[in-house]
């Protein structure tokens, strides 16, 4: 199926007709729970302040994503949750133009000037992606946390580990020529 027969739809939770909310939790327990054997507390409060991403490909819901506000799941960001693609529309393509729709979403609703959060964990071993949690801080221990420091003094540090390689270079070149003999 192309992506050229999708029909994207983005909604607040009070603008989802029942058809809409009730696929949108099969599909979500389709693949968290039933699939991927995740138990966790799906229906978290967070839904009904949220905006909704979908992508239809005629009555099926093949793609979604939960867009949370600022502030709502951390305190310092927005985030996109709950991302999920239909098994038989995978491997083409659309978790990327999902990611991005949903991204755009973010950004296009509640501002520019804010933080995304963007959490990514897998709970089988087999997969080979690696869990990558992009934030300030990381609330969870099950996650590989990228974090950039800054450190003013690092080219003090680094200044001092040429000098130090290169007098440890001086010794053994001094030893060879046989000039410490002890």
């Amino acid at each position: 199926m192309g992506r050229q027969h999708l029909i994207w739809k983005k909604k607040m939770f009070t603008d989802l007709s029942l058809d809409e909310l009730y696929k949108i939790m099969q599909l979500r327990q389709e693949v968290f729970i039933l699939e991927q054997a995740c138990v966790y507390q799906d229906l978290d409060g967070k839904d009904q302040l949220s905006s909704h991403l979908m992508a239809w490909h005629g009555a099926v819901l093949v793609a979604y994503t939960r867009l949370v506000p600022y502030g709502l799941s951390y305190p310092d960001a927005m985030s996109v949750g709950r991302v999920v693609t239909a098994a038989g529309f995978r491997g083409q393509g659309l978790g990327a133009e999902l990611m991005r729709r949903s991204i755009n979403g973010l950004y296009g609703q509640y501002g520019h000037k804010k933080t995304i959060k963007i959490s990514v964990a897998s709970e089988d071993e087999s997969d080979v992606k690696i869990p990558v949690e992009i934030a300030e801080n990381a609330m969870r221990s099950d996650y590989i946390v990228l974090e950039a420091i800054v450190f003013p003094g690092i080219n003090f540090f680094w200044f001092g580990t040429i000098l130090m390689m290169f007098a440890f270079g001086l010794s053994m070149w001094n030893r060879r020529k046989g000039g410490s003999k002890r």
